[in-house]
């Protein structure tokens, strides 16, 4: 998926390159908060996975006009945090 976007994006616009960031940001430091806290680490990358994802469809359902390429970039963001996370 990450290679058909690069692909077929002549340039990759600053606005989903933050989605992707800010998303994976979150993913990551609510991932290893709650695996301090629970000890858990598929319980708390699952956990913060569904959160971060709400978290991105809230703010695209709340914005004036929803972009759903938005919401593919924190996709992206939490689907590379949780590969990271997950070794």
């Amino acid at each position: 998926m990450i290679l058909w976007l690069l692909l077929t994006a002549t340039t990759i616009q600053p606005d989903k390159a933050a989605h992707f960031g800010v998303s994976a940001s979150i993913n990551l430091a609510c991932t290893q908060t709650a695996k301090v806290l629970t000890g858990s680490k598929w319980g708390s990358l699952i956990g913060c996975s569904a959160l971060t994802i709400l978290i991105g469809g809230a703010k695209e359902l709340t914005d004036s006009v929803a972009d759903k390429d938005d919401f593919k970039a924190d996709l992206l963001g939490v689907g590379f945090s949780a590969v990271f996370l997950s070794f």
